[in-house]
C-alpha cells in the first residue's frame, strides 16, 4: 500500500487510509454496501470503515489497529 486506497463507489473514486503501519503492505478491501473492510493478504484484520458518499476522501473509521 503506497497512500490511500482507492476504490470506486457508486461512479466516483474514493480515497481511503489505510493507516501508516502497513505501508508498502499488499491489502484487500471487502466491500459490503457502504462498510470497506481492511486486511492484510495473510488475513490479518486492520480495520473497518464506512463510506461517506459526501467526501471523497474518507477517513479512518473508529475500528482501525
Amino acid at each position: 500500500m503506497r497512500g490511500p486506497a482507492r476504490l470506486r463507489y457508486f461512479g466516483k473514486l474514493r480515497h481511503l487510509n489505510g493507516g501508516g503501519k502497513y505501508r508498502g503492505h499488499a491489502i484487500r478491501l471487502y466491500v459490503l454496501d457502504d462498510i470497506v473492510t481492511f486486511a492484510t493478504e495473510d488475513g490479518e484484520f486492520i480495520g473497518v470503515t464506512r463510506i461517506d458518499p459526501n467526501r471523497d476522501d474518507q477517513p479512518k473509521g473508529p475500528n482501525f489497529t
